[in-house]
């Protein structure tokens, strides 16, 4: 066989996951490989955002030059069918060479795909039959996605599609982008309704009561507008950088419609209107494409939009200066010409009407027509006509993102019947599609191609003109990277002449984007490498640069409405000398347009945080080395203007950013999203808001969102401070930020203010309430901090999902026992929080005689704050699915049959090992193996040091011949004997499986420890009572009489191992720690901050354990032998033998007689940990509890010992499980079993599973022969007979390998990801502590190099803080 190396890369785009099975195949020009599950050790991880899997594609011989590949996603049990976003796939094949395939698209069903070689191909060079094939394919498909529509006659067409869920998955918005534009819109909204202005419909009583519209919005540029608004230089100035620098031209000679004379105006400098023209400093603005049109209706009144004419002055400062303003296009005595000698409100009155007729020409004919209804015709053109492996697809893809679905969305909520622009703006309606057709119907090819425009228009020497410097620099950066990109793959005219796809690309925008309209310079077939060279710069610059320059700037400039008003509601004056400040606001927009007016450019003006700026190739659809080197020189170009525009905009007045290659997109991504809410009256609300406020003092407000999957919401956040003096109102936490604002991961900050201070801050009221458009999430919040006007840093933990509508309360981060808080709201808090607790975490009874556990009936009855995370549910299905999913293809799950042979058992799960299960495999029957696990297997708390042999097992000197030739009882008397004693599996029903009665012995195993150090098994009596037919097997026995005696012993410890070992003394324990600890003690309390790391997921696995492994149905019910009845016996037993010194590891090994037993690990490693946390504990209670009396005054902390002593051990007080704590050794004492329980005792127990069970003859699950009654009889068909079967051996190892698995969320011993305590000697012990167990990590694995198997279960590194599988 030969390999291929596959590498899969997700995209890291958020829910770019999938959890579903993974396939491919690999066709090459000799061949094809068979169709790969790709499954690997990264299980669950391989295909979640962002990750780089790589995997092994074996064939018999080699394939030849690969051509494509084909991938399929099939969903798993337990799983839905989910989408998927691949990025690429390398492969690496024999020979060595590398193949990419670009994908970049999602896979949201189980159909099977086709995706390219990277390399770039035009039709007529793909001349492999497969290709060919693929890419007509291709196309097909594409012609059904991409489909072309007519939404209005006159004006481009569009993409076919009612709603985004009709677009294909590629072209729509990433999660990232849809809640962030759901969020901008919602809270732009919100914030309306909360100040009273969305359905607001009275006119405006003075000029800056408009401020107060988004006031909390502002923007440099906006302020300075708010300034410099009436200005007249402002005004010139706008038309060269503010966001419609397309109208101006320089004017030779009046239009017969303006009779402007020399006497009308006085320019400065002294010349006259004509001397002026003919040096080139008059300029004109004509908004004759407005004129006549059909204006709307607002709140029941006519609204006005003039076609006005503006005349400007360059003056010799370079400012450029209105002089002449006549608002309609034909003169008349009712239209008459205004001057800036006029008065004050008749000449700001006149430019007032010349903004609000800017706004419809800019919005509808600058904005939306030539930048989004043509990069709509560009990328559906491009999508039909060009496959993905055409060098042009390559080029243009990456500014095609969004647009489609921005545009839809505009057609929907913008233009429509019910959009905002129909309703809100002067030319809404019928009035909107005429500019729009007459706007259409004058749009030159030489206007979109900014050389060719500014030219022109007689801009070429306009001083102070930074969108034309910008703009040109810019083009030709992209003109020179597209001229030699295009110039690699296209070397003649003639190669472009003859490119089908090409020229059907060209034509399709022809006819669908240009309608046709060849008198206006637009081609239907390009010619040659220079037509198309041009063509593609103009596409690249008006997807990227013209939409930046036109869209970026709309708040800056917007944001005053009085600059830019979307509709005037009385018609201008007819005569000079009537109008006043009054006369203005009657005029201008009401309140609710106005409000609408400003949210909507807040809106378009917003960037989204997955913005891919100019330049930037996220996805690498070019593999090729020119293309690549070309692409890097194009950055390089854009670095350099991109610094050149910064260092200009520092000694800029107002500086032009719109044009800087940072800050351009590489395609459309806005456009507007506000929803109108029912009217409802809130004059009162309105006029409270525009009441002035009282002098208050800032609290700074920072809030941090865990950083897990999931934990974001995009609801709306409050909050109220509470102090010792006061309370804050409750309030709404809205920054910059806005949608990112509560993402995972992020802190934001807020401003929160108050008349007075609060005092001491004791606690903070925090809600979450949806907003529209989206549902009640829930949101994981980690902590609040505070600072206070005084300088104060108050910390609030919080550690919780907030998931319903509901006032939660936190309080500050000092830890305070009960006796210590005496202020009456945290006494009332805390009392709340207990009683809540109490009814959340109920006590219940699984079965008798067994600890209690939490009543659930499923995992969704348990609180949020102790459920799975998502990454945690995802990999643990995953991981039992893909188990599952592989025994079924491989026919083991379902077979009843014995083995056959022992090396079959290898093929169960042989892609799964470890460096452990493969010496375990090599070496199990090997007595030393077999006496070492009782020391560093996962069962090490049986054995013990033998005295006297027990009378129930009659063995003498001579039946043991030991080495180094002493006998027995003097190696009794040296110490050198070990028992391992089975005796609580005596009597126990056994199971019945596949209608087989099963077998469980109750062994009494001997062990010496010999001269060179080893463990080796002496004597095995399989049965507690002595008798003819339990004879005692020796090592001098013959192979199988010796090796099923031990067979049975692993089975026998197989069960005493999960049922005593690691179900009851870990699990069901930890599970009692945990609910003890949330019915009794606050968060507050220093013992909940100290232990609740340790509960992490506990409550949960064992809900699942309870569930899905000892139910009436589960596995080890189903599949050990001890399984039912006898599992029952088992804990029951093991619950009444149990001692709290065998719980405290230095008690239980001084008890068992082990303290100098060589080559002891668990020993070793297990007291250097319980030390270290001892040490941990007892400084931590130690600052809290100065003396035994308060130890003694903590009602919470004696509750909670007493509900364990109940409920955990069932009030045995033969147990010496402590009933209350008198002191505070007592205390620290139990508190360090229970850290130790939890996390070093259960990964010394539970880790190591599948390195020990992996191969299951030397862990059987059960056995279904019984042991033999006299020697000499046995054989391996005996013992082949006598192992599980077929499935109920795959379903142990399973079982192993899940229990095994590490969570990609996994926390560390001493590690924190939660700041519960926040007071200086808590954080510093706990560093301490973290520095002593990273000593102890290091010595182990020092140690572990020179071991022939390294014991690595109490590493702390490896260590899990709690019983979280």
């Amino acid at each position: 066989m030969v390999d291929y190396k596959v590498t899969v890369f997700t995209s890291n785009a958020t829910t770019a996951t999938t959890f579903n099975n993974v396939f491919i195949k690999l066709v090459g020009t000799d061949g094809e490989s068979e169709r790969k599950w790709l499954v690997g050790f990264r299980g669950a991880t391989a295909f979640v955002k962002g990750a780089v899997s790589t995997f092994t594609v074996s064939c018999p011989e080699s394939i030849g030059k690969l051509i494509l590949i084909e991938v399929d996603k099939q969903r798993l049990l337990l799983f839905p069918e989910d989408s998927w976003f691949p990025a690429k796939v390398e492969v690496e094949s024999p020979e060595g060479d590398t193949y990419t395939f670009p994908i970049y698209r999602w896979i949201t069903d189980s159909k099977v795909y086709r995706f390219r070689e990277g390399k770039a191909l035009r039709v007529f060079e793909d001349n492999h039959h497969l290709g060919q094939h693929s890419r007509q394919q291709e196309l097909k498909q594409r012609e059904e996605d991409y489909r072309w529509d007519v939404y209005a006659a006159g004006i481009p067409h569009n993409m076919k599609a009612e709603s985004p869920v009709d677009l294909p998955c590629e072209v729509r918005f990433s999660f990232t982008k849809t809640t962030e534009f759901l969020f901008t819109a919602t809270t732009g909204l919100t914030e309306l309704q909360l100040k009273g202005l969305d359905d607001c419909k009275e006119s405006w009583t003075d000029i800056d009561s408009i401020d107060r519209v988004f006031c909390c919005k502002t923007t440099p540029i906006s302020e300075y507008v708010q300034d410099h608004w009436k200005e007249d230089a402002f005004f010139g100035y706008q038309y060269l950088n503010g966001v419609n620098p397309m109208l101006i031209r320089r004017c030779t000679a009046l239009p017969s419609n303006f009779p402007v004379t020399d006497g009308m105006v006085s320019l400065r400098g002294q010349r006259s209107l004509q001397e002026e023209m003919k040096r080139g400093n008059i300029f004109l603005c004509d908004y004759k494409r407005l004129d006549g049109v059909k204006t709307t209706t607002i709140n029941g009144k006519k609204q006005y939009l003039m076609a006005p004419l503006v005349l400007l002055h360059k003056t010799p400062e370079d400012q450029l200066m209105p002089i002449a303003i006549q608002l309609k296009q034909t003169p008349a005595d009712d239209n008459p010409i205004f001057f800036p000698t006029d008065s004050e409100y008749d000449w700001l009155m006149a430019k007032i009407f010349v903004r609000s007729a800017d706004f419809s020409e800019h919005q509808l004919n600058v904005h939306l027509l030539r930048t989004h209804l043509l990069a709509e015709a560009f990328a559906v053109s491009l999508l039909r006509n060009l496959p993905m492996v055409h060098p042009l697809y390559k080029l243009l893809i990456p500014h095609t993102r969004y647009t489609l679905q921005i545009n839809l969305m505009a057609r929907d909520r913008l233009i429509s019947k019910n959009g905002v622009f129909t309703k809100f703006t002067a030319s809404g309606g019928e009035g909107m599609f005429t500019i729009l057709k007459r706007s259409m119907s004058s749009m030159t090819y030489s206007s979109l191609c900014i050389p060719d425009d500014i030219a022109e228009r007689g801009l070429e020497d306009v001083p102070n003109f930074y969108y034309r410097d910008d703009g040109l620099r810019l083009w030709d950066i992209i003109n020179r990277f597209v001229q030699g990109v295009l110039g690699y793959y296209y070397k003649n005219d003639a190669e472009v002449h003859e490119d089908p796809e090409l020229q059907k690309w060209i034509l399709d925008i022809y006819s669908h984007g240009f309608l046709s309209q060849g008198t206006n310079g637009f081609f239907r077939r390009i010619s040659t490498l220079a037509e198309l060279v041009k063509f593609v710069t103009v596409v690249i610059f008006t997807c990227s640069a013209q939409h930046a320059s036109v869209n970026s700037g709309q708040f800056d400039y917007g944001g005053w409405m009085p600059n830019t008003p979307l509709s005037l509601q009385r018609p201008p004056p007819t005569t000079k000398g009537t109008t006043s400040e009054a006369t203005m606001l009657q005029t201008l927009p009401d309140v609710n347009t106005t409000a609408q007016g400003m949210a909507t450019m807040w809106l378009l003006s917003r960037q989204s945080s997955d913005f891919v700026h100019l330049g930037r190739y996220p996805e690498d659809h070019f593999n090729e080395e020119i293309p690549c080197k070309l692409i890097k020189d194009f950055q390089g170009e854009l670095q350099a203007l991109s610094a050149a525009i910064k260092v200009r905009n520092e000694s800029l007045e107002v500086p032009y950013t719109y044009l800087d290659p940072t800050e351009v997109e590489n395609s459309l991504p806005k456009i507007v999203e506000i929803l109108i809410s029912a009217p409802r009256d809130r004059g009162l609300q309105w006029r409270l808001f525009c009441s002035s406020k009282a002098k208050m003092v800032k609290y700074k407000v920072y809030v941090t969102t865990a950083n897990c999957a999931q934990a974001t919401t995009t609801n709306g956040i409050f909050i109220k401070l509470v102090g010792e003096d006061g309370e804050s109102s409750r309030t709404w936490l809205t920054n910059f930020k806005g949608a990112a604002a509560f993402y995972r991961g992020v802190e934001s900050k807020f401003s929160l203010y108050c008349p007075t201070s609060l005092g001491k801050l004791v606690l903070i009221e925090v809600d979450k309430q949806h907003l529209p458009l989206f549902p009640d999430d829930a949101w994981f919040a980690s902590k609040v901090k505070v600072k206070s006007p005084e300088g104060d840093i108050y910390t609030f933990p919080i550690y919780r999902w907030i998931s319903g509508s509901d006032v939660q309360l936190f309080r500050e981060g000092t830890a305070l026992r009960i006796t210590d808080d005496s202020h009456h709201l945290g006494k009332y808090s805390r009392e709340k929080e207990m009683k809540l607790r109490e009814q959340l975490y109920s006590w219940h009874v699984y079965k008798e005689g067994l600890p209690h556990c939490m009543k659930a009936d499923n995992p969704l009855d348990l609180p949020c704050e102790v459920r799975f995370s998502f990454t945690k549910t995802t990999e643990f299905l995953f991981t039992a699915s893909t188990g599952l999913a592989e025994l079924q293809l491989k026919g083991y799950s379902c077979s009843k049959n014995n083995w056959t042979d022992i090396e079959a058992i290898h093929k169960v799960f042989c892609n799964k090992r470890t460096d452990i299960s493969d010496y375990v495999q090599q070496h199990w029957k090997d007595n030393a193996f077999f006496g070492y696990q009782y020391l560093n297997g996962v069962n090490p708390i049986l054995i013990q040091r033998c005295t006297v042999l027990p009378e129930n097992l009659p063995v003498t000197d001579a039946m043991v011949p030991l080495r180094g030739g002493a006998s027995l009882s003097e190696e009794m008397q040296k110490g050198n004997i070990f028992l391992c004693d089975y005796k609580r599996l005596d009597g126990v029903q056994p199971n019945v499986i596949n209608g087989k009665k099963q077998y469980l012995m109750a062994p009494l195993v001997l062990l010496h420890k010999t001269p060179d150090d080893q463990l080796m098994p002496v004597a095995i009596q399989l049965k507690q009572t002595p008798a003819d037919d339990n004879p005692i097997f020796f090592p001098i026995d013959s192979e199988y009489d010796w090796l099923m005696a031990k067979i049975f012993v692993r089975s026998a410890d197989f069960n005493e191992h999960q049922l005593n070992a690691h179900l009851l003394r870990t699990h069901l324990l930890a599970e009692v720690f945990a609910v003890s600890l949330l019915r009794n003690l606050p968060m507050v309390h220093p013992l909940y901050k100290l232990l609740i790391p340790h509960t992490r997921y506990t409550l949960q696995i064992n809900h699942l354990a309870r569930l899905l492994l000892i139910a009436e149905k589960g596995v080890f019910t189903e599949f050990a032998a001890s399984g039912g009845e006898g599992m029952m016996a088992i804990l029951k037993r093991s619950l009444s033998s149990m001692t709290y010194s065998s719980l405290c590891m230095p008690d239980d090994i001084a008890e068992r007689g082990l303290e100098d037993v060589p080559n002891f690990y668990y020993r070793d490693d297990g007291l250097r940990l319980w030390d270290i946390i001892n040490r941990l504990v007892n400084g931590v209670l130690g600052h809290y509890y100065k003396n035994d009396d308060e130890v003694c005054q903590d009602s919470e902390l004696q509750k909670w010992i007493r509900d364990i002593f109940e409920h955990g051990f069932l009030s045995q007080e033969c147990t010496g499980i402590p009933q209350e704590f008198r002191t505070v050794a007592e205390m620290v004492k139990f508190v360090t079993m229970v850290i130790f329980t939890c996390s070093g005792q259960h990964s010394a127990v539970n880790t190591g599973q599948y390195d020990y069970g992996g191969w299951m003859p030397n862990t059987p699950i059960s056995l279904q022969r019984p042991p033999p009654t006299t020697k000499g009889k046995t054989s391996e068909t005996t013992m082949l007979q006598t192992l599980p079967d077929v499935n109920t051996t795959v379903q142990g190892m399973s079982t192993m390998w899940l229990l095994s698995r590490q969570s990609s969320d996994f926390v560390g011993l001493g590690q924190y990801p939660e700041d519960h305590f926040c007071e200086e000697v808590p954080q510093k012990l706990i560093k301490v502590y973290q520095g002593e167990l990273e000593v102890l990590s290091t010595m182990i694995r020092t140690r572990n190099k020179s071991l022939e198997i390294p014991y690595t279960y109490m590493d702390p590194a490896l260590v899990e803080n709690s019983v979280a599988i």
